[in-house]
This record gives structure tokens, C-alpha cells and sequence, in this order.
């Protein structure tokens, strides 16, 4: 795990990279956001200053990871962004609270652009996110120096 960076100014959220991605980085790329607050389950445990600095959070990761990864060669056209937390059910594990920024590539070959994204479960679909690659720590810095600008 890579962590990019806090999201705001309170050090509430902060963004980072796992090896294990759901879209490969060509296709757009995968980074989570997560509160820095301890023992967080589910979005109804936020308190009210996390909510609120949530919207902030959510909207300056979008722009940077957009602005950072069309710089780097991937033609990012949008942001999915996602709350999940299925695995944790479907997987009886404990849940934490996790954003999901899901780049958007024009050119994308496994998840087509315009299509709902597919999340296969790892467990039973294992060689589905094989060849999945992370962001680089290129397009990492590029979004830490964005971010930094955004704060």
C-alpha cells in the first residue's frame, strides 16, 4: 500500500494505492479514500466534521487524479466513484469505511469506456485482476504536488 496523501486540511481523509487494483491503470487506474479515524465502518459512523469535509475530499481527489493521469498518457474522461463494502459481506470480514475512484480511460480495453464497471468477487474470479496494474509512482507524485496546490 501506497498512501498519496491527506485530503483536506484537518488530515480527516487520506488517499492511497493498494497493489491489488480493480481497473489496471491503462483502463484508468484505482485509488481509495479512506478516514484516518480509527475503527470506521460504514458512512453513518462519519461524524458530522468528517461529512462535512467528505464533499471537499471526494471533489479534490477527482481533480487531481483525473489532471494527473491524463498528464501521464492515460486519456481519463470521467471519475467513477464508488462506496463499496460488498467483499466484507459476501466474505463475512470485518467492513471499513473505503471510497472507490475508478478512472475512466476513453481507450479502455477490460472495462469499457461508457459500460458499468465489473467487480467479479477475487475469490471466486481470481485471474480476473492478475494483470491489473497500479498507478505509478509518477502519477502518485503528480497527485500529491495537485493536491498540495488544491489544500
Amino acid at each position: 500500500m501506497k498512501v498519496i496523501g491527506y485530503l483536506d486540511s484537518e488530515h480527516l481523509f487520506e488517499a492511497y494505492v493498494d497493489d491489488f487494483c480493480h481497473v489496471t491503470r491503462s483502463d484508468g487506474g484505482h485509488i481509495r479514500l479512506r478516514a484516518t479515524r480509527p475503527g470506521i465502518a460504514n458512512v453513518e459512523n462519519l461524524n458530522e466534521k468528517e461529512i462535512n469535509a467528505l464533499g471537499g475530499a471526494i471533489q479534490r481527489l477527482t481533480k487531481a487524479m483525473k489532471a494527473a493521469l491524463t498528464t501521464n498518457g492515460v486519456d481519463i474522461r470521467r471519475i467513477n466513484i464508488q462506496y463499496n463494502n460488498n467483499w466484507s459481506d459476501l466474505y463475512r470480514t470485518k467492513p471499513s469505511f473505503c471510497i472507490h475512484f475508478y478512472g475512466r480511460a476513453y481507450d479502455s480495453a477490460k472495462q469499457p469506456f461508457g459500460q458499468s464497471l465489473y467487480f467479479p468477487s477475487p475469490r471466486e474470479h481470481e485471474d480476473f485482476y492478475k494483470d491489473n496494474e497500479p498507478i505509478t509512482d509518477e502519477d502518485i507524485n503528480l497527485i500529491r504536488t495537485l493536491l498540495s496546490e488544491m489544500l
